[in-house]
């Protein structure tokens, strides 16, 4: 294998004999300033050529157009003899190079061509790494993906120590492995201890973690405001400190040496995780097993990750790049990464406030919340980043609570060494506390997130309507009430919005927007912006019952319920279902939700959506609430908790209520499993199929995010909309209509499936 520290002191040498060619002017290359780089800029700084890459659009990606000029630009750079270096770095502020274009990845119409294309990377990285200019990467903002690897192919890298500087191999995050050297060169730059986990999970490390683990050479801390804005001066200084590297290493000044000897502890822990074979294959087969057991096989990513990082430590690493290669065309054409890239491109499409809405003149920026539970505190804590939050409560034990609560988000930050503890004491000050309406007459926004209670809510509305000013929004956090019967009690009902958020609010992605009748399209405008520099991913839903994630989770929830008293064991039925992809069975999700809870929404629903929520019999849920068993929270609901949450199994005593219901109904115990998963997988997607049908959701994109990212539907399938695209309109009918003649009118398909079905048609081109 060859020796990187040997390639740099070549390099250095070359260097060191153009020295006397170089110049102190600032000029651009003769071969670079006759050709039209449409992604980057070129210009000499002393000797150091400064290459910039500028993507249209707001972030760098590896494309065709960038690679191709990038390997016009490092030719030209490579045959010009005064330039004894080069510093590769972005003319953008927001970051270096978010990762390769998928666009471009998706192109591929086969598993060869993707192969190919994965080649054609290796070529022009390993040409980087091998070649005898000393290269620098300058890292600001993210290096994601293929940016990463193309700083890996680097010499040196230096990276601005700042939150949103992140280096991360996150292929796998898309169904895909690191497709550009990847999975050759991290290990071998920062150890397989550290870079296998980081490539499993699509984890990224900020800059000082980089430095540290030996991902990154040198940090450069940021500069504030001047003449320019903070952004651009950070990147004008870390042009300047990478130059500088760049001086000193091809004056000998600084040495690269990238080789541990065995004899210190960095060196002997490499060895013995990279070169001890014995230590290496328990390394795999822990990561198998792992990955096994957090993903179920779902996934094949992780897998080929795996199998490409072991071919280059066994074998070297060509067979390693050609194993990668091989794995990254394969990954493309598997049905899990259309899966995950449909979800990408619809996070990135639901990042956009919708058109009817119109542009945001003028946007919140200070923010009160009212209620400092367990939604309130969180809302307040997703949303001290980008405002001034004021958060209220009713009794001071009330808003010691919530301060507690966001205390404890922020110190686990601390712990994961994500924020320093000063930059957490700076956040907590910045949250006002209140017990009365101070500083809401500044508020352009207040959310509400008081008891699910229709007379609460009017009364919280009409007093707060006495302190705010008259351009102040008024959204609601309700999970259920409609937004319109809140408005009611309102002076302004135009300026009344819902935002229903999910829990764990700092944790949970989605938030449902969602506008009655009257509500002002500025003001949609403004909650959706509101959402987005929350972190939100943001939908737009109809004012109805259940709004679109709850209402298309109530039939699911309603099919395992019948399944329970069908005979079919709790345990079997949340298992089963994980199988097929779910984060948490539905029994389980029922118990952590609260059956009290789970249980008034249900009849709520009954009520509503009718014969479509037949199931199981929700008075179940009433005996439920009745015998005090509303789930985890109070130990006992379908399972047993110990004092920490952990499941202790199913309780004894609901196996007699089950019974009681099971009367008069079939006996599904000896279902196939893909028949139980089906039953109720059918029946959410039927529900987000009416949803879609009635204009509760804007598009089929909107309905995939808002059940990925709002209650878990597997990831890999894409979303109901994706899954019926996946299976055919025409099957999913047809296995709709069996089940409607097996089990009940239930199961009946909504008309836009049955005329997708008929007309062959697809949700997505």
């Amino acid at each position: 294998m060859f020796s990187r520290s040997r390639l740099v002191a070549q390099a250095v040498a070359l260097a060191g004999r153009r020295t006397m060619a170089s110049t102190a002017a600032e000029t651009a290359p003769k071969a670079a300033a006759s050709a039209d780089y449409k992604t980057m800029s070129v210009k000499v700084v002393d000797g150091i050529a400064v290459v910039k890459l500028d993507c249209p659009g707001p972030v760098n990606t590896l494309g065709e157009q960038l690679m191709a000029d990038f390997q016009s630009v490092y030719s030209d750079l490579s045959s010009n003899s005064s330039v004894r270096a080069a510093v590769i770095m972005s003319a953008k502020p927001s970051g270096f190079v978010a990762g390769a274009d998928i666009q471009m990845i998706q192109k591929c119409h086969s598993a060869q061509e993707a192969t190919q294309l994965a080649a054609n990377g290796h070529v022009m990285f390993n040409r980087m790494a091998d070649g005898p200019l000393p290269l620098i990467a300058a890292i600001n903002g993210e290096a994601l993906g293929g940016g990463l690897e193309l700083a890996m192919s680097c010499h040196y890298r230096i990276a601005t120590d700042m939150p949103k500087t992140k280096l991360g191999l996150v292929e796998v995050m898309i169904g895909l492995l690191p497709g550009g050297g990847g999975t050759q060169r991290l290990p071998r730059l920062i150890g397989l201890d550290q870079a296998l986990p980081l490539m499993l999970t699509g984890k990224s490390l900020q800059a000082k973690k980089a430095k540290k683990a030996g991902l990154v050479d040198e940090l450069v801390v940021p500069i504030g405001l001047g003449l320019n804005s903070a952004g651009q001066n950070t990147v004008d200084y870390l042009e300047k400190c990478a130059i500088q590297s760049a001086k000193d290493i091809v004056d000998g000044k600084k040495k690269i040496n990238r080789d541990l000897t065995i004899a210190s502890a960095k060196g002997l822990k490499r060895y013995l995780t990279n070169d001890f074979k014995y230590t290496r294959d328990i390394i795999f087969k822990k990561a198998r097993e792992q990955v096994m057991k957090s993903t179920g096989g779902k996934y094949p990513a992780p897998f080929k990750i795996i199998e490409a990082v072991e071919a280059g430590l066994d074998k070297g690493f060509e067979a390693g790049l050609r194993q990668e290669a091989i794995g990254f065309g394969e990954l493309t054409q598997t049905p899990e990464a259309d899966g995950l890239m449909s979800i990408f491109f619809g996070q990135r499409a639901c990042k956009r406030i919708p058109k009817q809405f119109g542009k945001v003149d003028k946007p919140a920026k200070n923010i009160a919340v009212i209620g400092a539970g367990l939604m309130g505190a969180g809302i307040g804590e997703v949303s001290m980043n980008r405002f001034d939050v004021t958060l209220k409560d009713t009794s001071p034990e009330g808003l010691a609570r919530g301060q507690e609560q966001i205390f404890k988000g922020l110190n686990g930050k601390t712990k994961r060494k994500t924020m320093t503890p000063f930059e957490r004491d700076q956040k907590m000050t910045a949250v006002h506390t209140t017990l009365d309406w101070k500083h809401f007459n500044k508020a352009d926004l207040v959310i509400e997130a008081v008891f699910e209670d229709l007379a609460v809510k009017h009364s919280v509305l009409k007093e707060v309507e006495q302190h705010i000013p008259e351009h102040c929004v008024f959204a609601t956090n309700t999970s259920a009430i409609p937004i319109g019967e809140i408005a009611k009690a309102s002076k302004r009902p135009e300026r009344v919005v819902g935002m229903h958020y999910f829990s764990p609010v700092d944790k949970m992605p989605l938030l449902e927007i969602i506008t009655h009748e009257k509500t002002l399209p500025e003001v949609a405008a403004i909650a959706f912006d509101a959402g987005n520099k929350q972190g939100k991913t943001c939908i737009v839903v109809k004012d109805v019952p259940g709004f679109y994630v709850n209402r298309s989770l109530a039939p699911y929830m309603a099919e395992t319920m019948a399944l329970a008293m069908e005979n079919v064991p709790a345990e079997r039925i949340d298992s089963v279902m994980k199988k097929f992809g779910w984060p948490m069975g539905p029994i389980s999700l029922a118990d952590n939700v609260g059956i009290d809870v789970a249980g008034k929404v249900q009849l709520y629903l009954t009520q509503h959506l009718g014969n479509r929520m037949i199931g199981g019999d929700p008075a179940l849920l009433g005996e439920m609430i009745d015998a005090k068993f509303h789930g985890k929270k109070t130990g006992k609901g379908f399972f047993l908790y110990d004092k920490k949450g952990k499941n202790q199994g199913l309780n004894p005593e609901i196996e007699g209520l089950i019974k009681k219901y099971s009367a008069g109904r079939i006996d599904s115990s000896g279902i196939s499993d893909e028949e139980l998963q089906m039953r109720c997988v059918s029946r959410f997607i039927n529900e987000a199929a009416f949803c879609l049908q009635d204009n509760i959701i804007l598009s089929p994109t909107d309905g995939d995010i808002g059940a990925v990212f709002g209650i878990g539907f597997p990831p890999f399938l894409g979303g109901p909309f994706r899954f019926v695209d996946a299976m055919g309109a025409d099957k999913f009918v047809d296995m709709m209509n069996g089940f409607s003649d097996k089990y009940g009118e239930q199961f009946k398909p909504a008309q836009i499936l049955v005329d997708y079905a008929k007309n062959g048609k697809k949700f997505y081109n």
